[in-house]
């Protein structure tokens, strides 16, 4: 089976969703033009949360983050670090739950706790050097942006990091697959699905969310059922809402990013793109040689 479906792939697709502000703009205040945003801190998986919000999907958790919970690094590079950094080590406290959560499951997480304490590591950098920009004598605008760029350059090291520990996680929770042309998943469980690409997907949902990205603008979307709809702007892109959706969808297009959640959801896809699935579920992929094999969706991790 092929599960290199990389789970930044979620960051990406709720960045579009739910995020504004882009990182790599350039700073167009004179003051702050050398506080140069680094390249990887673009898809960071961290740009995608609220405050409250979990690095992983939670099934329990109903709520979309704020439209607005991160300002752009070009309008308020002091307050995105601040913001990146004070994520970043709430995040390093949650995997650290999950970690201890997978060991006492039997998993193996030698690997995982090593990366915890590079992330951690790197996090504690970031946060000297923004404290460095603001105590060192003489208080400069050289001096800080000096230390705010050193800052922003161990955001990028620890969501780097971040990435490796996302990867690690889906090889050892299981529920992410990447599908080819020929590929067909169908699954059914409690949670949220995410899925991403060039695909057709019927689905069904009692009192769930359907959200809808279409960057190519060709979608195609037949309803038969209950739901309040609405349309909002993010990053650009429409993006359509379907809230207290009880019924059956539809939904094709050629570069799609959908998610679904509720406490019953079933559907099935074609095509070629990726899909992430977490909570408690099952799902069966088939190849187009016959073969077909059934996994669990990823377990959701305890909340702290």
């Amino acid at each position: 089976m092929k599960k290199a479906a990389y789970l930044a792939l979620i960051a990406l697709f709720i960045l579009s969703l739910f995020v504004s502000g882009c990182v790599d703009q350039k700073i167009t205040d004179s003051q702050d033009k050398n506080i140069t945003p680094w390249k990887s801190l673009e898809d960071s998986p961290l740009r995608i949360f609220g405050p409250d919000d979990r690095f992983e999907f939670h099934h329990l958790n109903d709520n979309i983050p704020p439209r607005d919970e991160i300002r752009p690094i070009r309008k308020d590079p002091e307050t995105f670090i601040e913001d990146m950094i004070t994520r970043s080590e709430t995040t390093a406290l949650q995997i650290e739950d999950g970690i201890n959560e997978l060991e006492a499951r039997g998993k193996d997480v030698e690997k995982l706790r090593g990366l915890l304490e590079d992330y951690e590591q790197a996090i504690e950098r970031a946060r000297e050097n923004q404290k460095l920009a603001y105590e060192t004598e003489p208080v400069t605008q050289i001096n800080k942006r000096y230390y705010l760029t050193q800052s922003l350059q161990e955001l990028d090291e620890a969501n780097r990091i971040l990435k490796e520990i996302f990867e690690e996680l889906k090889l050892i929770n299981p529920g992410s697959v990447e599908l080819d042309l020929t590929d067909s998943l169908s699954a059914n469980g409690k949670g949220t699905a995410i899925l991403s690409g060039n695909l057709s997907i019927d689905l069904y949902v009692v009192n769930g969310m359907i959200a809808i990205s279409d960057y190519k603008n060709d979608m195609k979307i037949v309803i038969d059922g209950d739901h309040v709809s609405s349309t909002v702007l993010r990053e650009g892109h429409k993006v359509s809402l379907y809230k207290e959706f009880n019924g059956y969808a539809n939904i094709s297009g050629s570069n799609l990013a959908v998610m679904i959640k509720g406490n019953n959801i079933s559907f099935s896809s074609t095509g070629q793109g990726a899909v992430m699935m977490s909570g408690n579920g099952t799902y069966n992929y088939s190849t187009i040689d016959g073969q077909t094999e059934q996994e669990q969706w990823m377990k959701p991790l305890g909340k702290r």
